[in-house]
């Protein structure tokens, strides 16, 4: 049997981890209690404690996978937003390495940020082949998590996979981030749009469901550590995102333009491929189905919401 426990399964892509890995069959690990964030005291506390309840639950004939799915802060947060996830990953990190866990079974996968460990690059296409360029304190955050998780691979031996992912959007985003569901929020509730970034600013934008197949097809068919680029490999600028809403909606969109001192920090035009097997084994949602149904769920809401206050 296979186990697979991943933190951060309430977010928009753990929540699609954990989708796809039912798909395939693999058995949950699903603690009652979550991780308190935002006490750094009990943080590390908690964290230990449910990884050596999940290194009890998996059996000694098992393989087993954590997917590191979570993440705190924002692009524009200062250094000190992102100590809890350093806390949180190296408290992980320690129960791992500790437990009687077959190392050989076993497989931890990050989830990082291509769109920020790339945003000072220049202008053209990104691989794994092309040096990091972080220009923000998320983006350093992530670097330096990305190396926790390769140096405990060196000292454990225990297989890693990091994934460093374009923009993701999907219809269960709760947290209402990124252009995608912001703009479906704005258009729901007839708000003029806001948006930071010159229209012509390049992007790779990847349906979240479409992202987590891809990392389990990855976690599935390599054989050691490694570092891919998750990403649609379909740019699109910002112009195009705002016409298709125009087109489904079929009625007007206010866009309201404006720069801020963040504005200039990321380069306007990110393009991405991977040269990491395997490739897209399927044809990535189209830009106008994801948008439908980002912006039905938003409509959704809205009805749902609605109907409560009568209630």
């Amino acid at each position: 049997m296979r186990v697979a426990w991943v933190i951060g399964r309430r977010g928009l892509l753990g929540a699609a981890l954990a989708r796809s890995l039912a798909r395939s069959g693999t058995s949950a690990f699903e603690p009652d209690d979550g991780l308190p964030w935002h006490d750094e005291a009990m943080l590390p506390v908690t964290m230990k404690a449910i990884a050596r309840r999940f290194a009890h639950h998996v059996g000694p004939d098992d393989d087993w996978e954590v997917h590191w799915a979570a993440g705190i802060g924002s692009m524009n947060s200062p250094a000190a937003v992102f100590v809890p996830e350093v806390v949180a990953l190296e408290a992980l990190l320690s129960v791992l390495a500790a437990t009687p866990l077959d190392r050989s079974r076993g497989c931890l996968t990050f989830a990082s940020s291509a769109g920020a460990i790339y945003a000072g690059a220049s202008r053209g296409l990104v691989t794994e082949r092309v040096a990091e360029a972080p220009t923000t304190a998320y983006a350093e955050a992530k670097l330096a998590l990305e190396r926790a998780v390769r140096t405990f691979t060196d000292d454990t031996g225990i297989r890693h996979l990091i994934f460093r992912l374009s923009t993701l959007y999907g219809a269960a985003q709760s947290k209402r981030r990124g252009l995608i569901t912001h703009i479906a929020q704005c258009l729901v509730l007839n708000r003029p749009v806001q948006i930071f970034v010159p229209l012509d600013t390049i992007r790779d934008y990847i349906a979240v469901d479409d992202a987590a197949e891809l990392m389990i097809d990855t976690v599935r068919i390599a054989r050691g550590s490694m570092m891919k680029i998750v990403a649609s490999q379909q740019p699109a600028t910002v112009g195009e995102i705002v016409a298709i809403f125009k087109r489904i909606a079929r009625r007007p969109l206010r866009v309201v333009t404006s720069a801020t001192p963040a504005t200039g920090i990321y380069t306007s035009c990110i393009q991405f491929r991977s040269l990491v097997e395997p490739l897209a084994r399927r044809q990535p949602t189209s830009l106008v189905v994801g948008i439908g149904d980002v912006l039905r769920a938003e409509l959704l809401r809205m009805a749902s919401s609605i109907d409560h206050a009568k209630r």
